[in-house]
Parts: structure tokens; C-alpha cells; sequence
């Protein structure tokens, strides 16, 4: 007999700093764990909290590299429709934010765009 599948939580950390991540995967473990299927979203490469957790995890490319890269895709657009693909691809039932949210983290890759390299 199949066993029904958890709802999702998607978890932001946008723009959150790397050294915050044990801290707020650990707490978010322990208090959703048993009862949903958790899927982080970070804007870091430093993805060892998320893999020692076994977790699902999904990359937005953080705001500097936006920055830096602007001249190779139009990241508002990339990212904007890959949040939509994201919400289809998982499904969440809700999303928690640390950081920046999702809303706020495209705003920042809109005025990206027109930033100059530092």
C-alpha cells in the first residue's frame, strides 16, 4: 500500500549569510521534518548544511554574481521564470523565508541589471 507523499515546505535563504545556515536548517528540521517534505532555496554554493541533512535543494544565483554576469543572460527574466517552475516542480503548501524573500530577492536582480561592475 503506498504511503501518501508529505506536503512540501519551501524554505528561501536568499541572500542569507552561510554561516547562519546550520543554525536555521537544524531548527527548521526539527520543528517541520515529521510532517512535510522540505526543499531549501539558497543563493550560496556553500551547500554542506543542506547535504549533511540530506535536504532538497534548489540554486539562485546571489545577487553579486547578477552583478558580475549581467553582460550573459538577463538574469530578472531567468530567475523569475525559474521561481515559477520551482512552484510547479514542488508543489509547496507554504514558503518560509529567511532573508530576503522571493519577491524582494527578484527586485534586487532588477536593479542588477543596471548595476556597474564594481
Amino acid at each position: 500500500m503506498p504511503t501518501a507523499t508529505p506536503p512540501v515546505l519551501l524554505v528561501t535563504l536568499l541572500e542569507v549569510d552561510p554561516a547562519e545556515h546550520v543554525e536555521i536548517v537544524e531548527k527548521v528540521f526539527d520543528t517541520f521534518n515529521a510532517s512535510h517534505k522540505l526543499v531549501f532555496l539558497v543563493s550560496t554554493d556553500v551547500f554542506g548544511p543542506f547535504l549533511a541533512r540530506q535536504a532538497a535543494l534548489e540554486y539562485f544565483a546571489p545577487v553579486e554574481d547578477q552583478v558580475r554576469f549581467r553582460h550573459l543572460m538577463d538574469w530578472p527574466d531567468y530567475l523569475a521564470e525559474k521561481w515559477t517552475l520551482l512552484l510547479l516542480k514542488w508543489k509547496p503548501v507554504s514558503v518560509v523565508a529567511y532573508g530576503m524573500n522571493v519577491d524582494r530577492f527578484l527586485e534586487a536582480a532588477r536593479a542588477a541589471r543596471g548595476a556597474s561592475a564594481a
